[in-house]
C-alpha cells in the first residue's frame, strides 16, 4: 500500500484526467436519472460514491500534474476507499435492519400486528 507513496509510478495525466472526467459525467447523469427514489437507494448511493471518487481523482491528478505532488493520487485513492467503506457500512446497517424486521416506524408494526 505504501509503495505508491514512496515509489510512485509514472502517470499519463492527460489520459487519466479524461477518463476521470468521463466517469464523473456518466455517474452524474446516473445520479440525476436515479433521483432520490428510496427503492433505488443502494444504486443511487453507489453512483454518488463513484462520482465523488471521480471528483477526488480529478483533483488529485491536476494537483500532481501542475504542482508536482504525485503522492496526491494514491492519497485520494485511500480517501476514496474510506468513503466507499463508510457508504457500504451505512448500506449494510440500513438493509440489515429491514431484513431483520427492525422497522423504524412503530405504526407499521402496530398495523401488521392488528392484521394478524
Amino acid at each position: 500500500m505504501w509503495n505508491g507513496f514512496i515509489n510512485p509510478v509514472e502517470i499519463a495525466y492527460n489520459q487519466a484526467i479524461m477518463v476521470a472526467i468521463l466517469g464523473l459525467i456518466i455517474n452524474g447523469a446516473s445520479v440525476f436519472i436515479l433521483g432520490h427514489d428510496h427503492n433505488l437507494r443502494a444504486a443511487y448511493l453507489h453512483v454518488l460514491a463513484d462520482a465523488l471518487t471521480s471528483l477526488l481523482a480529478i483533483v488529485a491528478l491536476f494537483i500532481a500534474k501542475y504542482i508536482g505532488l504525485v503522492w496526491m493520487d494514491p492519497l485520494m485513492g485511500v480517501v476514496g476507499a474510506i468513503l466507499v467503506s463508510r457508504w457500504s457500512l451505512s448500506l449494510l446497517n440500513s438493509t440489515s435492519a429491514v431484513l431483520l424486521g427492525k422497522q423504524e416506524r412503530k405504526s407499521l408494526e402496530i398495523k401488521i400486528r392488528q392484521c394478524i
